[in-house]
């Protein structure tokens, strides 16, 4: 008896968009871009400034790549009384643009092309540098407190180095401050 396995092999689907749809869909990112840059305030060009004197690139460009983000709802969240503590922005090529290259049978030199994008922390892995701002404070973040209630640190992990990276944030900023402030304890206390 001759037996048979048959089975299916669903190929990659590819959604083709008419060029009405992009020309849409590219209309709806604007609209939506402009409406952000309309609730940006003081606290968001602190943080841009921030990044861009760190990423040393233009601020604008900043804003254009935080603008553009669909996670930007982040920001305002981090911002917000009782707001999550820490906000996270990736600067590295996205995950998905790695994945394609390394499927890609072309033997092409491609440049790597970093982006900067907002992150949850959980969604994506780092593989490059992660820039991050704590805030220590439940207060809602003004424009009077964000000096004094954020503090701002990056992690570089670029070519895959997370525990490299982490062992440099803990040895060089993070140890520093606290022996400091323990030698202003031992000085208080006596």
């Amino acid at each position: 008896m001759d037996s048979t396995i048959a089975f299916q092999v669903q190929p990659k689907k590819n959604v083709v968009l008419s060029g009405e749809a992009m020309k849409e869909m590219a209309k709806q990112a604007k609209a939506n871009k402009e409406e952000r840059r309309l609730q940006c305030d003081a606290r968001h060009n602190w943080i841009f400034e921030k990044l861009a004197n760190s990423l040393s690139i233009e601020i604008a460009a900043v804003e254009d790549a935080v603008l553009s983000d669909e996670r930007f709802d982040l920001i305002e969240e981090f911002l917000a009384a009782d707001g999550s503590r820490k906000l996270l922005f990736y600067y590295q090529e996205p995950v998905r643009d790695i994945q394609s290259r390394n499927e890609s049978s072309s033997l092409q030199n491609t440049q790597s092309q970093r982006k900067l994008m907002l992150t949850t922390g959980t969604a994506e892995p780092l593989i490059g540098v992660c820039y991050f701002f704590l805030r220590s404070t439940d207060k809602a973040i003004s424009t009077a407190n964000i000096g004094t209630e954020l503090n701002f640190g990056s992690m570089d992990c670029s070519a895959g180095r997370l525990l490299q990276g982490f062992q440099t944030t803990m040895s060089k900023i993070l140890l520093p401050a606290l022996q400091a402030q323990e030698v202003r304890m031992q000085i208080f206390m006596f």
